[in-house]
């Protein structure tokens, strides 16, 4: 068997380190560029995947608030508002969790002395496949039986969803 021969690498490392003896500043300015490319590469890596999550977060951000008209209980409309098209789910919010989550916000007193605890009527949340066609969906809840009034952020949703698609390219 034939012994393994060190003598290049030897040499290979000993040239290196006379190389970088004699060109102390070129060395260094080198270290100096590589360590700032890969900062800046790791950087804009960073910057190119936390825009990729706030991008997602704000399309699931477009909420559709759904009332029911006087005389339609609102858990009624849950399965025809999921059977519209380009609806991905539908959430019944009664008034008394709406009123349980502002609590932790405003105090419970301050919340008693400005609102008795059934100020809040029900409602149904509803969430969309495609933010950009929320127009066409609400357009088709409003047409649903039972349905009083239909509140979405369209201007805010527009902004978002364009915000969105122009992080993500």
């Amino acid at each position: 068997m034939k012994s393994l021969n060190f003598w290049p690498l030897y040499y290979r490392l000993r040239e290196a380190r006379e190389g970088i003896a004699r060109n102390t500043w070129a060395s260094l300015a080198t270290i100096v560029l590589l360590t700032l490319t890969l900062l800046l590469f790791g950087g804009f890596l960073w910057l190119n995947a936390n825009l990729a999550q706030v991008a997602t977060m704000l399309e699931r951000q477009v909420q559709v608030r759904v009332f029911a008209e006087e005389g339609t209980a609102a858990d009624s409309l849950q399965a025809p508002l999921a059977a519209v098209a380009g609806v991905r789910g539908v959430e019944l919010l009664d008034g008394e969790s709406v009123y349980a989550e502002l609590a932790p916000v405003f105090g419970q007193e301050t919340l008693m002395r400005a609102l008795p605890t059934d100020a809040f009527a029900d409602s149904l949340s509803v969430e969309l496949i495609d933010p950009e066609q929320g127009a066409d969906v609400v357009e088709r809840m409003r047409a649903v039986d039972g349905v009083g009034e239909v509140i979405w952020g369209q201007g805010f949703a527009t902004v978002l969803y364009r915000i969105s698609n122009g992080l993500q390219k």
